[in-house]
């Protein structure tokens, strides 16, 4: 059986559609088409119930697919196998991640790790959307809530504690802020986002304290609030992946540093997401072992 028709099957499955597999593989949709015919006609059996509007999955269909991965995964771990060498490692890998995260957890490393493995073509996709790891054909993604989807591997790769912080210099002409109340003579800056623009919540030893905002700039972009309070334009709560190597520097001051501040729950983190499939590519797993040893290492809370 030629594994390519298993290929364009299990491309299916997973996008659900034969014009999203044909995108994901680069094909024309009747060539995907045909493929099912063709893979039906050698198992003699119905892959998948089709309307105009519809596309459901047969139980032959679903069987058939639990056994092609295995061998695809086989055939893919045997051809490299053969270029198992380090220096013979080559081929794309994905890494999709959000701006901010990506620019500043992820960027430092991509030059020591194309030193490393200098047959390998790094694919970043910074973005704050949340791109299908099918349709996109990521490799892996690093996200800052865990995933949705079915059929992945998720994983914490990092908790995020955030800080609440302004620079010195907007803190010397502003009203002093020595409890969180006193956010209310202040000037905010916050997420462009329902749960940020509300209340932030403070850990206090009786409890957790919510504290209304009124903010005065919302910004869609973790990277513009940052700039936003190091040109003095008030307060505001960064992760501490952002705000901890400027508070080191005086650039920020850190407001209230025993007292834990969050504007959704207490137990964010970045998650490492890939496909859940028996076997990975070793260039995929060694890209994976790679950038996340070194952001827990390099920014861990």
């Amino acid at each position: 059986m030629n594994t390519k028709l298993l290929e364009i099957f299990i491309e299916v499955v997973n996008t659900q559609s034969f014009a999203k597999a044909a995108r994901v593989l680069d094909l024309d949709p009747s060539a995907v088409s045909r493929a099912i015919q063709q893979l039906e006609a050698e198992l003699n059996c119905t892959l998948f119930q089709r309307t105009t509007r519809h596309l459901a999955i047969t139980e032959a269909g679903t069987l058939t697919a639990q056994r092609a991965q295995p061998i695809l995964d086989a055939v893919a771990q045997l051809k490299e196998s053969s270029v198992d060498d380090i220096a013979h490692m080559q081929g794309r890998v994905c890494i999709s991640t959000s701006v901010a995260f990506g620019q500043t957890c992820v960027m430092p490393f991509v030059n020591e790790f194309l030193s490393a493995y200098p047959k390998i073509h790094l694919d970043l996709k910074l973005t704050d959307q949340n791109l299908d790891l099918v349709t996109d054909k990521i490799d892996f993604a690093i996200r800052l809530s865990p995933a949705i989807e079915n059929n992945v591997v998720r994983s914490k790769l990092l908790s995020t504690q955030y800080r609440l912080c302004a620079s010195s210099s907007y803190l010397s002409s502003a009203p002093q802020l020595e409890a969180p109340e006193d956010l209310a003579h202040h000037r905010v800056v916050t997420f462009d986002l329902p749960a940020y623009k509300r209340a932030w919540k403070f850990k206090l030893r009786r409890g957790t304290r919510e504290v209304k905002i009124k903010p005065t700039l919302t910004i869609a972009s973790a990277l513009a609030i940052q700039q936003a309070l190091l040109n003095d334009l008030g307060v505001g709560i960064l992760p501490h992946w952002l705000a901890d190597d400027l508070i080191r520097c005086e650039k920020l001051v850190n407001l209230f540093p025993t007292t834990p501040v969050t504007a959704t729950n207490f137990d964010t983190a970045a998650w490492l997401i890939y496909q859940n499939r028996q076997y990975l590519p070793r260039r995929t797993r060694v890209a994976i072992d790679f950038f996340a040893e070194k952001i827990k290492t390099n920014f861990r809370a």
